[in-house]
């Protein structure tokens, strides 16, 4: 549906900002 690509983005986003945070 159109639920799960937002939450794929999500996930994506949020560790993308892990990996920003730990470099």
């Amino acid at each position: 549906g159109i639920i799960f690509p937002i939450v794929k983005n999500s996930l994506k986003r949020f560790l993308l900002g892990l990996v920003g945070k730990g470099l």
